[in-house]
């Protein structure tokens, strides 16, 4: 009689195991989930920092060798050269009063955590100076889609695409 009851009990054990270790997966995930939502963020403000602070090297640093980036209606493949060349340009031509977001990024991931992607809508006000060297004072919305690749321990930005409200 005891043997006609352990085996269907030995099969609940075994169901109850198994759905235990998925849940135990299933955290973990969430828990992964959330620890490179956080490292994402984080390198979203620190491209906030890099802009203020005029720091080439590190934003370029970001960058994937195979960096992409798509604005104006053109798609560009710029080498770690030409990046630092046109940021260099760029952080040396303007001073930054606001390069804020207008709400949270939306930050999403591949089922396998190796991609990920921000999706960004930022007030940048700046000032530049003409061509008699008066400052101007600029103020543009730009939405854009950054795409994070996993390298190693950390990420890098691989694309980029990004329009201006004009």
């Amino acid at each position: 009689m005891q043997s006609k009851f352990l085996f269907p009990s030995l099969i609940l054990i075994l169901l109850l195991c198994s759905y235990c270790k998925q849940k135990d997966q299933s955290s973990s995930r969430v828990i992964s989930a959330v620890s490179a939502s956080a490292e994402i963020l984080k390198l979203h403000q620190l491209q906030r920092d890099y802009h203020f602070n005029k720091n080439v090297n590190d934003f370029v640093g970001i960058l994937s060798d195979d960096y992409i980036n798509v604005s104006e209606g053109v798609i560009n493949h710029p080498t770690t050269e030409a990046n630092t060349a046109r940021f260099t340009s760029y952080f040396s031509s303007v001073d930054f009063q606001k390069w804020d977001d207008i709400e949270p990024p939306i930050i999403r991931f591949s089922e396998d955590s190796t991609l990920a992607y921000t999706i960004v809508h930022k007030q940048v006000e700046l000032t530049t100076k003409d061509s008699t060297g008066t400052e101007v004072k600029e103020s543009v919305e730009y939405a854009w889609l950054a795409i994070y690749r996993r390298v190693g321990d950390g990420w890098k930005i691989e694309c980029a695409v990004s329009t201006d409200k004009g």
